[in-house]
């Protein structure tokens, strides 16, 4: 398990993990060979520090916050860790995948501000593909978008909801309807659509309600940073 060190001094925080003596192997192109390379990237901290002070730090459950894909070594990730007495908000980063991945202390408190929208591009495109009607009238259209986006206006972002599903986008969550939303739209859909029409927009609805359909709504974070009044000198 990886451990996170604060230099109190300094102000710097470094991780400890169990890979940090591993060997590196490089490849010799004259000799066509790979050979190991001693490694001790923990006694980086040592020499660097040595005589200061230090203390572990925590990670909190709290809710981290990432920008970019997940998939993407370089993303940068805000979380915070606690001493037991001090919570602190700490970047972790690099520049490069070849870089080794840094923690900066960032003096203040993360807020992570969240709101619900409707795919309304997505959903008005793939409506006029299914329903494969000509005749449907713009104004038709645009009511039931109106609709589902009645449904996203009455949803309360900050709620916990069990259903919430990741995409690959750190910031964005997708959101599928439950039955009371559905339940909902398809009884103001009806005074829109009348025979056929209804039964296909019903369908449609059906179709395209969960996690991955363009009737899901999407959750976005957007982080605010609230910078501390007074802050520490920063060295890493």
């Amino acid at each position: 398990m990886n451990t996170l060190i604060r230099c109190v001094d300094c102000n710097a925080v470094y991780e400890i993990t169990p890979f940090d003596q591993c060997p590196e192997y490089h490849y010799t192109e004259t000799t066509g060979e790979y050979h190991a390379r001693e490694c001790h990237d923990d006694l980086d901290l040592t020499r660097r520090h040595r005589g200061h002070r230090t203390e572990k730090l925590t990670i909190l459950d709290n809710p981290q916050y990432s920008e970019g894909p997940y998939y993407d070594p370089q993303r940068i990730v805000y979380f915070e860790a606690t001493n037991g007495n001090i919570t602190f908000l700490i970047k972790r980063w690099r520049q490069s995948v070849q870089d080794p991945i840094r923690y900066d202390i960032v003096p203040g408190r993360l807020e992570i501000q969240k709101t619900i929208e409707i795919q309304k591009r997505s959903l008005e495109k793939q409506m006029r593909h299914e329903l494969n009607n000509p005749s449907l009238a713009e104004e038709k259209v645009h009511k039931f978008i109106a609709i589902v986006q009645d449904a996203a206006l009455h949803c309360d972002p900050d709620k916990n909801f069990p259903d919430v599903y990741e995409s690959n986008d750190a910031q964005i969550d997708y959101l599928p309807l439950d039955k009371e939303q559905i339940s909902s739209i398809l009884k103001k859909s009806r005074t829109i659509f009348t025979g056929d029409e209804f039964h296909k927009i019903e369908r449609f609805i059906r179709n395209n309600c969960d996690y991955n359909g363009v009737l899901s709504l999407v959750v976005k974070k957007t982080p605010v940073f609230h910078p501390a009044a007074h802050s520490e000198p920063l060295s890493n």
